[in-house]
């Protein structure tokens, strides 16, 4: 390679690194955490900080076991730096999702050639999903990095016969084990079919996957804290194997979304609209696209080259094990979008080689008001022109402007736990059921004692309620108004 061809590959490297970095940190703790998903894992972290317990995780004070621990450890480790705030909380995903578009390029680079490297690292830095997930408190934008570790050390392990780049699939595969559990494991659907055709057509040429010391790896970084955990606690594995695992494919009314035709509602649209604004060329070039697909999809094409075979059988596969779960939710097929991204980012390199699309400084452009998008809605989403009753950092700043007093004690009157307040309130809170007036009384009472006045956190539909329930115990009230259909009663010491 010419040295003027290496400085333009290095250009286009740093261009994509600091497209990623700048659209990524953009306005990052402008928005505040929502209820549920982010609010949850935040909560969780805070805990862990506070308790200084980092193997058994707590939520509002009560042993959480939905998830292995490895998020929650990267959202505390932020909370470590900066706080326990909202940039605090999500500086993890900024490092997540730039490190996962450099794993990008080292992959489509392993596979072909650094124009498609280029390609294929700008099409995930400014597709939608990829880029809105990495502004998401949740354990996706973490997984899809180690699954993007794990297939560029499963290509490396092809190309260079190498034992050692085994390993690593299998650390890599462990870490995505402790970060989300078995879905950590869904690359194995691209890696498998395609070892197997490449052990049948080279034989002893390519390594196995399937090896001792990768094996012992995966158990060691994989699979080391659910057996601490499950010797300590036996009750886990029951809940672990039933519940986590065969009840997402049996049990409907425990999760989201459990009917099969709302993966259709949610999963296909998530595709589409998750890779704008490529999807949109691709299909403006919808003619040449099609030759594309049909070339690299033919017999011949997709067991010559075994790239093909692998970004074909990893994300279909994937997709029918999603469909089949009882959970479904956008952010679970967030992974796939790096073969999305890489198949999208060769078929450009294809488009530039054919004359399809004159100018590379076309694709740039996209990439770019791509990327200006998503941050101006972002910017938008910090401020009060959205207004969701979800947002638990404004939630927190409103009730501190109502109460008067300096020192309050809030009581959360409603059917669901908002983990996300008691995160920006820095404390695990009180949360008492609509119905349950008289254990209200007794908390308002109770929080008098303590030298505190009570504030009463609760939706509008409930205030006529509580308000008189607590007036029927002498306690006078005031009711003021939030935001977003949230009230506050304030209570007064009887005299």
């Amino acid at each position: 390679m010419s040295t003027q061809s290496k400085t333009s590959s290095r250009r286009q490297f740093l261009f994509v690194v600091l497209l990623a970095l700048l659209a990524s940190i953009a306005f990052q703790g402008s928005r505040g955490l929502y209820e549920t998903t982010e609010g949850r894992y935040a909560e969780v972290a805070r805990e862990m900080l506070r308790s200084g317990n980092y193997l058994e995780p707590t939520l509002l004070g009560l042993p959480h076991w939905s998830k292995p621990p490895l998020t929650y450890w990267a959202i505390a480790l932020g909370l470590k730096i900066f706080g326990v705030n909202t940039w605090g909380a999500r500086f993890y995903l900024v490092i997540s999702f730039v490190l996962t578009v450099i794993c990008v390029w080292k992959i489509a680079q392993t596979l072909w050639d650094k124009k498609s490297a280029y390609l294929s690292a700008l099409v995930y830095t400014s597709s939608l999903m990829p880029l809105v997930s990495s502004n998401v408190v949740s354990t996706d934008t973490l997984l899809a990095l180690w699954e993007a570790l794990a297939i560029f050390a499963f290509w490396k392990a092809v190309r260079t016969q190498s034992k050692r780049w085994t390993v690593l699939v299998w650390l890599f595969l462990g870490m995505s084990f402790m970060t989300k559990g078995y879905p950590g494991l869904l690359p194995l659907l691209g890696m498998i079919p395609t070892q197997i055709y490449l052990r049948k057509t080279r034989g002893a040429q390519v390594p196995r996957l399937l090896i001792a010391s990768g094996m012992l790896t995966f158990i060691a970084v994989g699979l080391g804290w659910y057996i601490f955990e499950a010797i300590k606690h036996p009750y886990l594995v029951p809940y672990w194997l039933g519940y986590e695992v065969v009840g997402r494919f049996s049990e409907e009314s425990e999760f989201h979304n459990p009917h099969f035709y709302q993966a259709f509602e949610i999963y296909i649209p998530t595709l589409i609209f998750g890779t704008l604004p490529w999807s949109a060329l691709l299909a403006c070039k919808f003619k040449a696209t099609k030759d594309i697909v049909k070339s690299a999809l033919s017999k011949n094409a997709l067991f010559k080259n075994p790239q093909n075979l692998f970004l074909f059988s990893y994300p279909l596969l994937s997709l029918v094990l999603f469909f089949m779960a009882k959970s479904k939710l956008q952010l679970y097929i967030l992974p796939l979008f790096l073969p999305l991204s890489l198949t999208m980012g060769r078929a450009l390199a294809a488009f530039l080689d054919l004359n399809v699309i004159k100018k590379r400084s076309t694709i740039r452009i996209l990439a770019i008001s791509g990327c200006i998008f998503i941050v101006a809605l972002k910017a938008l989403s910090g401020t009060s022109v959205v207004s969701s009753p979800h947002d638990m950092k404004r939630l927190s700043a409103s009730i501190d402007e109502a109460v008067a007093a300096r020192s309050f004690q809030l009581l959360v009157v409603y059917d669901k736990k908002l983990n996300g307040l008691a995160f920006y309130r820095d404390e695990i809170l009180d949360h008492i059921n609509p119905g349950m007036s008289d254990q209200l009384s007794e908390k308002v009472i109770a929080a008098f004692r303590n030298g505190k006045t009570p504030a009463v956190l609760l939706r509008a539909d409930n205030v006529d309620l509580v308000s008189d329930a607590l007036r029927r115990s002498g306690i006078p009230v005031t009711v003021k108004d939030l935001y977003g259909g949230w009230m506050l009663i304030t209570c007064e010491q009887r005299s």
